[in-house]
This record gives C-alpha cells, structure tokens and sequence, in this order.
C-alpha cells in the first residue's frame, strides 16, 4: 500500500531531488527548525487547544490561552532552533505570536462556530480497481458543521 499527502506531492513537484533526498533517503536538513516554523506550530498547537476545549462545551478565556501558548512555546523552545533573520530575537516571534493569538481572540470569542472535530485525518482511495493500494491521506485541522 502506498499513501500520498499533500506536502509529499507538493515536494515532488517542486523539486524531484528535494522528494528524495527527504522522503527516500531520509536525509536530515541542516536547519532542522527556523523560529517562524516553531512559532506558526505553538500558534497552531494553541488554536488546536481552544477547540478542543470549544468541542468539550468550555470557553476559553484569554488568559488562559496565553498561558497556554507561553507553556508550550516554554517547553519545546530550543536555542538550536535557528533565527534567520539576524535583526530579529527569538523574543521577537514569541511576541509575535501573542499578538496573533489575541487578534484572534478578538475576533473569534467565544468560539461557538459549531466545530465538530480538529486535526481529523481523511484518507481516500485513488484507485478503484485495486482498493487499498493508493492512497492519499491529510488532515483537516478543524471540522465545522
């Protein structure tokens, strides 16, 4: 069986060398993580929290979103992770993305949008003639109804 994702097909498009050099051979990137990789994951991984809490019937309250968001971006924070921009702190991102999450706050409180599920992985087969044998995979990262 073989399964396909968007960001497989996507790496394959382009550029051939990049799909194999990652996904065949396995080889390890020399920057394993940027800062706006690392905080576009906490923002996400802190939205992803929300509604989870949201599908549970709570309402989270702003504070506790930041609190949230400063635990995770304190727990998997590491100074490997590479800053590219050299003007520019790790501090810089970490505020960046409080500033996000408020904006989105803001916007979105108290998050009663009839979310029904995150990060809820579909799988489809591509090939009628041989069920199982290709598939594409991906995940909707929130399921509204």
């Amino acid at each position: 069986m073989t399964i396909y994702s968007h960001s497989r097909l996507s790496t394959f498009e382009q550029c051939p060398l990049k799909f194999k050099f990652r996904y065949i051979d396995k080889l390890e990137p020399e920057i394993k993580q940027s800062i706006e990789g690392f905080l576009g994951n906490k923002v996400h991984n802190t939205l992803e929290f929300i509604y989870i809490q949201s599908c549970k019937g709570r309402i989270v309250e702003l504070d506790e979103i930041i609190e949230f968001y400063i635990q995770i971006w304190n727990k998997e924070y590491s100074h490997e992770i590479k800053v590219i921009k050299e003007e520019l702190t790790a501090e810089h991102y970490f505020e960046k993305g409080i500033k996000f999450l408020i904006d989105y706050f803001t916007e979105n409180y108290p998050f009663k949008d009839n979310t029904i599920a995150v990060e809820k992985q579909i799988i489809i087969d591509l090939d009628k003639e041989k069920p199982g044998k290709y598939k594409i995979q991906g995940y909707i990262d929130r399921l509204v109804h």
